[in-house]
């Protein structure tokens, strides 16, 4: 997928070529949050249930590419020698509808104590029309089309869970924590070589599969073991994604970053180790 380099920006809200596209300036995102929560106790286990319905009206996101070909605004990107040139924009109202569960347990076994927690989230996010300018009417398959919209459902995930156990034994201490991190869709830069079909269209579903950039859901694990020497002194080793796990690879021709992993919420630097000194003064 070779070609020949442009010049492709990221205009500022306020540039000549922002107004003249008929760009509002950015104003602020407004947020209707509804929400109810439950908690239980018995001895000492713990529980708390939390439902929630978030609401944003006029959420600022990155548009999708404009080239200097386009009918519209080719003009002005070329008199600016601009190939091509996104914006930031309140360019489309969502609502994110989930749950936090949150429990925990803790003991005493003599000498020996244990505390539980598992915090999980699941939620849901869904997206409104997109709303352009007067200018780029017609055009919201690139104003704010899928691609894009993959990015902003992904920062999301539909769920992540988090189960930590610590353990103490007199001067002893040790957490391990597993991470689960749900998969995540990004549509990738083949989306734009091609013709795209419009959603609905026969073949669609088959060209996004194509153009799809599967993450697998993951789960990493976080270990930490730490010993008092004294009052003051404490050390630690441990490491975090301990198992070294990583994303699943993709063509980095194809991925935003360049790359073989766009940027998920899991991350993709791998096992990371450590050990550590604590003095108190």
């Amino acid at each position: 997928m070779g070609g020949t380099p442009i010049d492709k920006i990221i205009a500022s809200n306020d540039s000549p070529l922002t107004r003249a596209l008929g760009i509002e300036a950015l104003k602020e995102e407004k947020a209707t949050i509804m929400s109810i929560g439950l908690t239980a106790k018995l001895g000492t286990f713990s529980a708390t249930v939390y439902f929630y319905s978030v609401d944003i009206k006029d959420r600022v996101v990155l548009t999708g590419a404009f080239g200097d070909d386009d009918e519209q605004i080719g003009a002005e990107l070329q008199a600016l020698n601009i190939g091509a040139a996104q914006f930031f924009s309140n360019a489309i109202d969502t609502r994110t509808k989930g749950v936090d569960i949150v429990m925990s347990y803790a003991d005493m076994f003599g000498k020996h104590r244990i505390v539980a927690s598992l915090a999980a989230n699941f939620n849901s996010m869904e997206l409104g029309d997109v709303n352009t300018s007067e200018k780029l009417a017609g055009k919201e398959d690139i104003y704010f089309g899928d691609r894009e919209k993959s990015f902003l459902l992904a920062s999301a995930p539909n769920s992540k869970i988090n189960l930590t156990v610590d353990y103490k034994y007199e001067k002893f201490k040790a957490m391990l924590r597993f991470v689960r991190f749900d998969k995540v869709e990004l549509l990738n830069w083949d989306f734009y070589f091609e013709d795209v079909l419009v959603e609905g269209d026969e073949g669609y579903d088959a060209y996004k599969d194509l153009v799809t950039d599967n993450y697998d859901s993951r789960i990493t694990a976080d270990l930490n073991l730490s010993y008092d020497v004294s009052n003051k002194l404490t050390v630690n080793i441990g490491g975090t994604n301990i198992l070294n796990k990583y994303p699943t690879m993709q063509h980095p021709v194809a991925t935003e970053t360049g790359g073989i992993w766009d940027s998920v919420q899991m991350g993709f630097s791998g096992a990371f180790y450590y050990s550590k000194l604590t003095f108190k003064f």
